[in-house]
């Protein structure tokens, strides 16, 4: 089976993109008119976690798996990492929670959540990019676990 090493960076990956999946699905249900391209960032990185969840539970289970996870640790795994660091720098801080653990939006960070989606419209290309470039990171995956199936 594969090392600690590739577990860790595949397992780093389902981490960051439960973080940036967690904070879109925030925004959505309590920012008013939040931006629909927070729906698509939600739903690809869901996506790519699941993925990412999918090849690992595959490479404790079989050597050609493990294999591929391996290859994929060199490439792929670190570069889907780097663009859901770039998407999560696109979204707003992450709400501190309340006494009772309740993620409530202070003045401030409404303020600022304000700010952001004055901003977006800025960033909706960088966001365009992104995404595109993930939906890369899923395909070479998807390809590489189905390559190593036939």
């Amino acid at each position: 089976m594969y090392g600690l090493e590739v577990a860790g960076t595949a397992i780093a990956v389902v981490q960051l993109s439960a973080k940036v999946a967690s904070l879109c699905k925030f925004y959505i249900e309590n920012a008013r008119d939040a931006p629909s391209d927070l729906h698509a960032i939600f739903l690809r990185v869901s996506t790519l976690k699941t993925v990412f969840e999918s090849a690992d539970y595959l490479a404790t289970h079989s050597d050609d798996a493990s294999a591929t996870l391996e290859k994929l640790s060199q490439s792929i795994i670190p570069r889907c990492h780097l663009l859901l660091e770039k998407v999560a720098t696109l979204l707003p801080a992450d709400p501190v929670p309340d006494e009772q653990g309740r993620k409530m939006l202070s003045k401030k960070e409404k303020a600022e959540l304000w700010r952001n989606a004055l901003r977006w419209p800025s960033k909706v290309n960088r966001a365009a990019k992104l995404l595109n470039e993930l939906d890369e990171c899923i395909g070479a995956v998807n390809l590489a676990f189905t390559v190593e199936t036939a």
